[in-house]
């Protein structure tokens, strides 16, 4: 039977989003008739391996710089800092650091040694210490005043300061390494690490051309290693390689993606020497997002595709739910740039507007990814721990599957309050599997997970045009936009209103006093050259004076060709809307048509998304997270019918199925959602 070898050298113990993540695949390509083998860290004990055959063979896990490339090196050096942590700890808090914290202080001093054993015997050498080196002050400065020499040997002090810095120039040049020479000798390092276990562990398997590498989490290093592997041990470029690249390499969107190529000049030539060295071997390259996938196309060299994330079966919908009650959740580490750091304001806001019926509970996991953590989460997480425990759980030790399941599947709504910066083009492992189980998210937008749910909330705002009543004769459309600044209407483009970052193009709505008016929508079709362009949505409701009764800002799109809608309630004083659109992020000009805008009347709070709640900002996520809260059996509903579609594409067989014919059509990964419906009225 051919073999299916899973590389992934992070895995130091079975637990974590690594192991599981192998783990499932390794599951489908044992289903699909392949031998599963995995090869990790070399910490990974044999206690932790599966059924399948394990080889613990990689010094150097994928977060580490390569400063340690051994095992027993890296304990040493813990061992030491530990060692100089305790001998200061003792210094801190012994006689002699006493004696010198009140050497000023004789009264005082002689005070606290009289508790000491033999402590009076210590004074007298530090007393005397003390008169000698106040003496010798006190004579120094006595000849600097009786000799006025002073500035004379400050300029001469100087001036062979500078002498000798221009003497041993050269000699500092080469001996002090600069940061980006030690940056390049520890990546030097981790490649050559990378190329030495590889070549030890592709001779211990003998794989043939029958067989499948895949690595999950590499980057540039360790692709480096791999193509030098392929030199030094030319027997193991025969198998089907396939390497998963999850990280992103430009900031921001598409857009501005052109601009950074010259920024990433090393990567660039790895890129070359991989297209050149692999042009006749079956090497496929991958991404988990389109996002990222367009990133590592754009310095055209090697063809990058999409794989689907491996969601385990487990993670379906569930028939039971809560009565009276809605459990947020928080899965993964706690770490800042996945939001950790929000959360003690965001739940003490949420408990202080639940204060009366006690509906709402947390469960946050809050396990660091380092020791310690990093600075914010470490404070938030001692934030949080001050919390009532009957409403908060805080889980600080790590999970294992199954602990880590059930916590996700307990939820009602989970919490991604991912960095928009960090995971523009990122994918999320979490959101993909709450949504495979049909519970609702929180994601900020300008995201690839906002970008996720556009389509469904899009639907799910143009079913209301049917099933709520709307105003007559209060509508705008293509023609209702004016020019920024001024009172001129925008010229449209083949009937389409032409989009730019520097200009907003605005409308005006009048909202009749005796309307019943509640809500008002507006949706449209965004055209654009490539993904990555939002529309920023402005919709600031004004009362009879001109005050600004509400203001409320959406950011939606995300994709070439795509729907984008907002769905607004209104204010009672609101007499007047002004509705401003303009592009969010980029420079790149675009067009939008098919605008549709209404006054809808509803007598009850409807809701503002569906599947999830998408916020434009810090200061949104509270508004997102109790939309969510008062309509918890909506969102419930549209992440259950948002499932159905989200699962055929995310599962562990759809990525090995794509392993095996990389050259096929993959299913979309953008599903055809069903149109949720409008909540009754």
């Amino acid at each position: 039977m051919p073999k299916f070898l899973l590389i992934d050298q992070s895995i130091e113990h079975s637990g974590g989003h690594h192991y599981e993540y192998a783990k499932r695949v390794l599951r489908a390509a044992e289903k699909a008739g392949y031998v599963p083998v995995l090869a990790t860290h070399r910490r990974f004990t044999k206690a932790s391996q599966g059924t399948w055959e394990c080889h613990p063979t990689y010094q150097l896990g994928f977060w580490d710089s390569g400063a340690s490339p051994t095992a027993s090196h890296a304990h040493g050096s813990f061992s030491l800092t530990r060692w100089r942590q305790r001998l200061r700890a003792r210094l801190q808090y012994s006689t002699l650091a006493l004696m010198w914290e009140h050497r000023h202080e004789p009264e005082t001093l002689l005070h606290s040694l009289r508790s000491i054993p033999h402590g009076l015997w210590l004074v007298v050498p530090l007393l005397a210490l003390q008169h000698a080196w106040k003496l010798g002050s006190a004579t120094g400065e006595l000849v600097r005043s009786l000799l006025p020499v002073g500035p004379y040997l400050a300029r001469v002090s100087r001036a062979f300061e500078k002498w000798l810095s221009v003497v041993f120039l050269p000699i500092l040049l080469v001996l002090r390494p600069r940061p980006w020479l030690k940056q390049r000798i520890l990546h030097s390092r981790k490649s050559r690490t990378f190329c030495q276990d590889t070549t030890r562990l592709l001779k211990a398997c003998q794989l043939g051309r029958d067989d499948i590498v895949f690595v999950p989490t590499l980057d540039e290093n360790e692709m480096l290693g791999i193509l030098d592997c392929f030199q030094r041990f030319p027997p193991s470029a025969e198998p089907n390689w396939h390497l998963l690249f999850r990280r992103n390499i430009f900031e921001g969107h598409a857009p501005e993606y052109p601009s950074q190529i010259t920024q990433h000049t090393d990567l660039h030539a790895s890129l070359s020497r991989l297209q050149h060295e692999t042009e006749n071997l079956r090497v496929h390259l991958w991404t988990d997002t389109e996002e990222l996938t367009t990133q590592y196309n754009a310095f055209n060299t090697v063809e990058f595709q999409t794989l689907p994330i491996p969601v385990g079966e487990e993670y379906r919908p569930s028939g039971t739910r809560r009565e009276n009650a809605t459990r947020f959740i928080y899965v993964g580490d706690a770490r800042s740039e996945k939001g950790y750091p929000r959360l003690p304001r965001l739940i003490q806001d949420l408990l202080a507007d639940d204060a009366a019926t006690h509906r709402l509970e947390f469960a946050i996991q809050s396990n660091f990814n380092l020791r310690g953590g990093d600075p914010g989460s470490a404070v938030a997480r001692a934030q949080l721990e001050t919390l009532p425990t009957r409403s908060v759980q805080i889980l600080t030790e790590p999970l294992d599957s199954s602990a880590y399941c059930e916590l996700t599947l307990s939820g009602d709504a989970c919490l991604v309050l991912y960095d928009p910066a960090a995971y523009a083009a990122r994918s999320s492992g979490i959101l993909v599997e709450a949504l495979c189980a049909g519970i609702p998210v929180i994601v900020p937008a300008s995201t690839w997970m906002s970008v996720q749910l556009n389509l469904a909330i899009s639907r799910y705002h143009r079913s209301l045009d049917q099933a709520i009543p709307t105003l007559e004769g209060v509508e705008i459309d293509s023609q209702s936009w004016l020019e920024h600044g001024g009172n001129n209407r925008v010229r449209l483009r083949n009937g389409r209103l032409p989009m730019s970052r520097q200009d907003t193009r605005y409308c005006w709505v009048d909202v009749p006093a005796d309307s019943n008016a509640s809500h008002f929508s507006l949706h449209f079709e965004q055209n654009a050259p490539v993904d990555g362009i939002f529309t920023q949505i402005t919709v600031d409701q004004l009362d009879a004076h001109g005050n600004s009764a509400r203001q409320d800002i959406e950011i939606v799109g995300g994709l070439s060709q795509c729907p984008g809608s907002v769905l607004i309630e209104l204010h009672s004083e609101t007499r007047r809307i002004w509705v401003g659109l303009r592009n969010a992020h980029a420079e790149t000009a675009y067009s939008i048509g098919e605008i549709r805008g209404r006054l809808l009347r509803s007598p009850t709070t409807l809701p503002r998304w569906a599947v999830g709640s998408v916020y434009s900002g810090p200061d949104r996520i509270l508004e997102s997270a109790l939309d969510l809260v008062r309509h918890t059996d909506h969102y419930r509903q549209t992440a259950r019918a948002f499932s159905n579609d989200w699962t055929p594409y995310h599962n562990s067989d759809s990525l090995v199925s794509r392993l095996q014919s990389p050259h096929e059509e993959p299913v979309a990964s953008s599903p055809s959602y069903p149109s949720p419906e409008a909540p009754a009225t």
